[in-house]
C-alpha cells in the first residue's frame, strides 16, 4: 500500500546515502513516486511504492528517499507551491548534453 500521497509535506528522518545525511531533519513534498508496477495498459500503478521523489526548499535538485526515510507531517501543499508551469524548450548538443532553447516566458 502507498504509504504517502502526492504533494504530502514530509520530514527526512534518514538516509542510506551518506551524501544525503545533511538533510535529516529538513521538510520536503512529494512530487514524485517510482512504483513497484503498471497497469496493462502501462499507467502507473501507485499502490505500491518503491521510492519517493521530493522536493525540498534550498536544494536545486529532487531527492529519492526510501518510504521508511521520511516521515509526514500531516500537511499537504498544492502542485504550484513547487511546479511554476512554466514550459521549457530543451535542445541537445552533439555529445549528448542538454541546453534551454526557449522558455514560455522569454516568449512573452
Amino acid at each position: 500500500m502507498q504509504k504517502y500521497q502526492f504533494y504530502e509535506k514530509v520530514r527526512v528522518v534518514s538516509s542510506l546515502d551518506a551524501k544525503n545525511e545533511y538533510l535529516i531533519g529538513k521538510i520536503g513534498m512529494i512530487v514524485g513516486m517510482t512504483p513497484i508496477r503498471e497497469f496493462e495498459n502501462g499507467e502507473p500503478d501507485f499502490s505500491e511504492v518503491i521510492d519517493y521523489l521530493l522536493g525540498i526548499e534550498g536544494e536545486s535538485q529532487l531527492l529519492r528517499f526510501l518510504p521508511n526515510e521520511i516521515e509526514t507531517v500531516g500537511e499537504f501543499g498544492k502542485h504550484e507551491d513547487y511546479f511554476s508551469d512554466v514550459s521549457v524548450r530543451i535542445g541537445v548538443d552533439d555529445k549528448g548534453r542538454g541546453f534551454v532553447l526557449e522558455t514560455e516566458l522569454e516568449k512573452q
